[in-house]
């Protein structure tokens, strides 16, 4: 099995764990700019993580419970790195938190794409019609 197809169909970590780090280093790039109280960040960081996850069980996605687990620890480490860096760096530079902003977003459309795709939620005329494929 390739690495990429582990990454797409892995049982705890896969593709979407990247986009779970990433929200994680969003979020605490962002915040940290404005606001410097490092529990209460991270406390919202911690609580927006897991509701996530609850809505993903309202909305009726399946994921293992381990699976959702890891979702918010990967998204947990990119908060503490971005906190660790700060205090090596005295700050974190905005190009980082941009590029990572960016990132995410990039990613994020591509894995939604991805997801309606391969759960059928694009048929290859809605898809034609709306770009994604000619």
């Amino acid at each position: 099995m390739s690495l990429l197809n582990t990454l797409k169909e892995g049982k705890y970590v896969n593709l979407w764990s990247v986009n779970h780090f990433l929200s994680g280093v969003v979020f605490a790039g962002w915040i940290f700019k404005i606001w410097s109280n490092l529990w209460l960040v991270f406390l919202m960081y911690f609580i927006l993580a897991l509701a996530w996850e609850v809505y993903e069980v309202y909305i009726g996605e399946f994921e293992l419970f381990g699976n959702k687990i890891m979702d918010v620890v990967t998204g947990v480490l990119g908060f503490w790195m971005v906190y660790y860096f700060m205090i090596l760096q005295g700050s974190i530079s905005y190009s980082f938190v941009i590029s990572s902003t960016i990132l995410y977003i990039v990613l994020e459309i591509y894995l939604f794409v991805d997801y309606k795709r391969r759960r059928g939620g694009y048929t290859k005329d809605h898809q034609a019609r709306s770009g994604i494929i000619h």
